[in-house]
């Protein structure tokens, strides 16, 4: 096989000559010259269900392709000049036009998501509702829900209770719930003078439920009274045992310490249960869903 010859009559490789061809087939030429001309009026075809902001974007990440594929031929084209010797690669030419496309990419993405999230507002009745967007008034808002109770099956509306029960839950009140659910009844007590509570809802259903913030129970048992979900109960002697665990914690002993000080107040520590509700206890049952293993 007899290897080509360059226009000064020197052999040279097979593929070199392969390399001149194709910087032949695609001669270099200025931007001014190349396919970003005939690009500068596209305007991207119009298509159901596109935004104008993608189009944007598929008009800037084509030009950018564009871009990436003239600098790729730019190294193609110093890459295939014909050398006696290469001691080392040539340096890769400066492509900032790169991270100029790039940018204006992200800028189209950022408006797209910024237009998005404008329109999430622009949703009458949506919580962060504009005035300017359809927001409602009070008056407009207690229409819409007289008309929906009148509208709405019995199903429907008990579906929508128990949906704004849980919604107002935190997990670890959910947690309380589910072990209150079990049906057992747990101690409960209260530090109390003749003017005020110091201390409130110390149980041991805190304790077995596992909460991720223990500190917090009793403002999570206060929560779930608050909402009907639980109910208090009277004391009862099977939970002595339990009682006095609970007397003997620090919080219990500081709000009693409290009370004592203002002994002409004076002190009671009222002992009670804390159990499920019927609420608490028909939420349980129509929206909770057993584990496949307990299931089974």
């Amino acid at each position: 096989m007899i290897a080509p010859s360059n226009e000064e009559g020197r052999t040279v490789p097979a593929e070199q000559a392969a390399i001149n061809h194709a910087a032949t087939d695609h001669p270099a030429t200025d931007d001014a010259a190349t396919g970003h001309a005939a690009t500068e009026g596209y305007q991207p075809p119009a298509a159901d269900g596109v935004t104008v902001a993608w189009s944007a974007v598929v008009h800037d990440v084509r030009n950018l392709t564009l871009e990436l594929a003239d600098a790729g031929m730019d190294v193609v084209r110093q890459l295939s000049r014909p050398a006696i010797t290469m001691p080392a690669l040539p340096a890769l030419p400066a492509i900032p036009q790169l991270q100029t496309g790039w940018t204006r990419v992200e800028d189209a993405l950022a408006r797209e998501v910024k237009t998005r999230l404008e329109r999430v507002e622009d949703v009458p009745g949506h919580p962060h509702a504009t005035r300017d967007s359809g927001w409602l008034s009070p008056t407009e808002l207690l229409d819409d829900l007289l008309t929906a109770s009148d509208a709405n099956a019995t199903s429907t509306a008990r579906e929508e209770l128990y949906r704004a029960l849980l919604l107002r839950l935190v997990p670890d009140e959910a947690k309380l719930l589910a072990t209150l659910a079990g049906g057992e009844d747990y101690a409960l007590l209260h530090v109390q003078t003749k003017s005020r509570t110091l201390l409130a809802n110390v149980s041991t259903v805190a304790d077995v439920a596992g909460l991720t913030l223990p500190e917090a129970g009793e403002t999570y048992i206060a929560h779930l009274l608050t909402l009907g979900l639980a109910e208090e109960g009277p004391e009862r002697e099977q939970l002595s045992g339990d009682y006095e665990s609970l007397l003997g914690r620090p919080r219990v002993r500081a709000a009693e310490e409290t009370a004592r000080e203002d002994g002409r107040l004076g002190t009671r520590v009222a002992r009670r249960t804390l159990r499920i509700s019927r609420l608490g206890a028909e939420l349980w049952l129509n929206c909770h869903t057993p584990p496949v293993y307990a299931a089974a």
